[in-house]
């Protein structure tokens, strides 16, 4: 069970502000983004894994990974579709607009993930813990930018284990072309 979900959010995005890697503020754009902002990038529409700009660590890379972003006021909806060797998974998920929290239930997995979302600049600094039968087991920290263009997504952080102390922090690089 664990790494069926750990893969499913690794290739999802998930997870909101602090972390040592949350805590640099340049953005991509070489703006100043020191001070909070309440909006975010456009995330809606459809985006797809770039497997060869991705690095999971030590996690096995899902064979594919497609993410459908609508927004409904200040949370996007997502529905996310990823495929490995262990098999397909759907994950539909929350993901807030701008700067904000959310909680979402996976109710296939008994997991939830609540997330917070702060904005710096055009970079969102985020912080998820995923809770399995209402225990923490997982905290992500780090952040996610387009890139000028907005056709690439990326989402930079580190997986952390609660359950499993010893185990140590995994560094993962997800990028998602926009479609």
């Amino acid at each position: 069970m664990r790494c069926r979900v750990l893969g499913t959010l690794a290739a999802i995005y998930l997870a909101a502000a602090s972390g040592a890697r949350a805590q640099q503020h340049a953005g991509p754009s070489g703006r100043d983004d020191s001070r909070p902002r309440a909006d975010g990038p456009d995330l809606t529409g459809t985006w797809v894994l770039n497997r060869a700009k991705s690095d999971f660590g030590l996690l096995p890379a899902p064979g594919a990974d497609t993410a459908r972003y609508t927004r409904a006021g200040n949370v996007y909806h997502v529905v996310e579709a990823s495929a490995s060797d262990t098999g397909a998974v759907q994950v539909t998920y929350s993901w807030p607009a701008g700067a904000g929290e959310v909680t979402s239930d996976l109710p296939d997995q008994e997991a939830s993930i609540l997330t917070r979302v702060t904005v710096h600049g055009d970079t969102a600094l985020f912080v998820s813990q995923l809770r399995h039968n209402a225990r923490a087991i997982e905290i992500e920290s780090g952040r996610e930018y387009l890139s000028p263009d907005g056709k690439v997504r990326t989402r930079e952080y580190d997986l952390q284990s609660l359950v499993n102390p010893d185990e140590d922090t995994q560094h993962i690089l997800i990028v998602f072309d926009r479609q």
